[in-house]
C-alpha cells in the first residue's frame, strides 16, 4: 500500500501541491485589513501597523492621495515578484509551470 502511495499517488498530486504552493504564496502579503483596523487602538499602532492599513491613513485620512497610491503599487509589484520567484522554484523542483 505505502508502495503504491509513493509511486502513484504522490507524483499525480504533485502538481496540485505546487499550484496551492504558488496560491499560498499570493496571499502571503495581504493581511485582513478589516481586523487589524478594526482592533488598533492608539496604544497598539506602532506594532500592529500593515501595509493596507498604512495605505489607507496616508490616502483617507492625510489626503495624501499619490503616497498612498505609489504605496499600493509597491505593495503589488513586490506579490508579482514573489509568486514569479515562487513559480520558478517550483518549476524547477518539480517541473510544472502555471504561469
Amino acid at each position: 500500500m505505502f508502495q503504491r502511495i509513493r509511486v502513484i499517488d504522490i507524483p499525480e498530486l504533485i502538481p496540485m501541491i505546487v499550484l496551492q504552493l504558488i496560491m499560498s504564496a499570493s496571499g502571503l502579503m495581504s493581511v485582513g485589513f478589516e481586523k487589524v483596523f478594526l482592533l488598533q487602538t492608539q496604544l497598539n499602532k506602532a506594532t500592529s501597523d500593515v501595509i493596507a492599513v498604512y495605505v489607507y491613513e496616508q490616502g483617507i485620512v492625510d489626503h495624501a492621495y499619490s503616497y498612498s497610491t505609489a504605496i499600493g503599487l509597491f505593495n503589488t509589484v513586490i506579490n508579482i515578484i514573489l509568486l514569479i520567484v515562487v513559480n520558478k522554484i517550483a518549476k524547477k523542483a518539480a517541473d510544472v509551470s502555471f504561469v
